[in-house]
């Protein structure tokens, strides 16, 4: 596979763990070229066992969260900041039947979104990657080249931390 392919094919990909990921939007282009280089940089090692897809979400998390390191650890973006930039909601707002169901929905996702980014980011991950990318337990295993019980763990203390800092107040949705 080219170069130029192998971006075009998984830009949106990358792009989409970046958005997730890294709040510094004028990091983004370093990033990316960052993340591309190593992709490239280790494609000779990869060995099929995974989907190549899986294998490059792995690098792109990889790379970001040794930037994060590097800046101490900078949460991921939040709702309001989507919001505040335009960027979709991740509610359906055509779903929902009043303002009033609309503003419930957007409270609860405000209050998630703070629960999440208020975890350690081995819980963080996890979480994002099983809850929001909808990854299975084997693929977040192979993304984090981590244990597939460490995922279970790591999903199961994150999720117990949440429901903890939100008390009742949203844990019939988690």
């Amino acid at each position: 596979m080219d170069t130029e392919r192998l971006v075009h094919e998984h830009k949106d990909l990358v792009y989409h763990v970046l958005w997730r990921m890294v709040r510094d939007r004028e990091a983004h282009g370093d990033l990316f070229q960052e993340i591309f280089l190593n992709i490239l940089r280790g494609l000779p090692d990869f060995r099929g066992e995974a989907k190549l897809s899986t294998w490059i979400y792995g690098v792109a998390v990889r790379t970001c969260l040794l930037h994060l390191r590097r800046i101490k650890n900078e949460p991921l973006t939040s709702l309001d900041e989507r919001q505040e930039r335009g960027a979709p909601e991740p509610s359906d707002a055509a779903a929902l039947a009043s303002s009033a169901d609309l503003q419930s929905e957007v409270d609860r996702e405000r209050a998630l979104e703070r629960a999440l980014g208020g975890l350690p980011m081995k819980y963080k991950l996890p979480l994002t990657l099983f809850y929001l990318e909808g990854r299975s337990y084997r693929e977040i295993a192979e993304i984090l080249s981590v244990p597939l019980g460490t995922v279970k763990t790591h999903i199961y203390r994150g999720l117990r931390e949440m429901r903890r800092k939100l008390g009742g107040e949203l844990h019939d949705h988690l």
